[in-house]
């Protein structure tokens, strides 16, 4: 009777031992976060609400401490296959890092954030970016050297690539959403497989960003980018440029200015491109600006309008906003009205006039020696 007690004692033990070791779960992972790791198909998965926990902070000097360490599943990083993130609002800084085996990673709407280091050094071999994340941290997807594929959806409202996030990736293309409004320097750096890019209108382009991509050809920079002095440095491509911009100087000689049609149609010398992505690929409108060359760029302007989703609510309204703004009509918005759609972005309105003394004699009520004047 004393022997069995004994071995049920350890038995006990054992079992004990056995569950603290293998630690598959817990609610230690950020604000209101919940992560369970299967170990049969080597999925973890993050639920909850709110961030989840940076693993690194910065002491008085600025300094950083990396802590991936404390992480709750790091005794598994190196068996993760597949990741499933739902409900929290960031992707922790150094989250996933030095997960080898990770070839999955499915991020849910509401996701904002995906934080420094967060998924670098990953076997990840592609990923989809919901809409809903406007920032891509410092080294995010850093030395992911698998990671070949990165796709947005229309409707993405990303505004930031901070510095390194996807240096060392095997990137082929990366059409960049039309919400980016940064490219943190060397976001791109020995990306050597990359062969185009386009820049959306009024993107800042920081320091060597392209720097090491060997196989690029070409970089097209859309309208009013804020470039910095050593924006392309380092890198072989063939920089198309807005003549207005100016682009030399930028540590690149290979610059290629281009004109802009009042469609939208790009010219570079006495061939036309209906769009900066047909440029890219060099896809040339065939017997220059014709009707079809034409309507190819104003339904680029169009979709982009649409894209917005700022200055008309449907298809049709943005598509009548382009065609009077080709066709040099005003274009009237609520109350105010505007000369172009360029001046209805940048919200340069068309001001009211006063009437002058003469006018108001005529259109105003006379009140002892003075008049009411009235706007226009």
């Amino acid at each position: 009777m004393k022997k069995c007690i004994l071995v049920l004692c350890l038995l006990t033990a054992f079992n004990a031992l056995a569950e603290e070791e293998i630690h598959t779960s817990g609610r230690d992972c950020g604000e209101d976060c919940f992560w369970s790791y299967d170990t049969t198909s080597h999925t973890l998965s993050i639920t909850g609400s709110g961030k989840m926990t940076d693993y690194v902070s910065y002491d008085e000097q600025g300094n950083r401490i990396e802590t991936p360490e404390n992480r709750p599943w790091n005794h598994l990083i190196s068996e993760i296959e597949n990741v499933s993130v739902s409900g929290t609002t960031s992707i922790g800084a150094l989250a996933f890092v030095n997960a080898n085996a990770l070839k999955n990673i499915n991020i849910s709407e509401g996701v904002t954030s995906i934080e420094y280091g967060a998924l670098a050094f990953t076997g990840l071999t592609g990923i989809r970016i919901p809409d809903s994340v406007t920032s891509i941290g410092v080294s995010a997807f850093y030395n992911d050297t698998l990671l070949s594929d990165i796709s947005f959806g229309v409707n993405s409202n990303l505004q930031s690539i901070d510095r390194y996030a996807f240096s060392q990736n095997a990137l082929t293309n990366f059409n960049t959403p039309e919400s980016l409004i940064f490219i943190g320097r060397g976001a791109f750096e020995s990306v050597e497989n990359l062969v185009n890019i386009t820049i959306n209108d009024g993107t800042e382009i920081g320091r060597a960003a392209f720097t090491g991509t060997k196989m690029m050809e070409n970089i097209v920079i859309g309208e009013n980018c804020i470039l910095d002095e050593n924006a392309f440095y380092g890198t072989s491509a063939a920089i198309y440029c807005p003549e207005a911009l100016g682009c030399e100087d930028k540590g690149s000689e290979n610059i290629i200015p281009y004109s802009i049609d009042k469609s939208g149609a790009l010219k570079v010398g006495d061939d036309y491109y209906a769009t900066a992505q047909d440029l890219a690929n060099g896809t040339k409108c065939v017997g220059g600006l014709t009707d079809d060359c034409i309507t190819s760029a104003l339904n680029r302007k169009i979709s982009k309008l649409v894209s917005k989703g700022k200055y008309c609510s449907t298809v049709e309204e943005c598509q009548a906003l382009v065609y009077a703004d080709y066709h040099g009509e005003i274009l009237k918005i609520g109350q105010k009205s505007y000369q172009s759609l360029k001046d209805l972005m940048s919200g340069n309105y068309i001001p009211k006039r006063i009437y002058t003394i003469e006018e108001a004699e005529r259109v105003s009520t006379k009140t002892g020696n003075t008049f009411k004047l009235r706007y226009k």
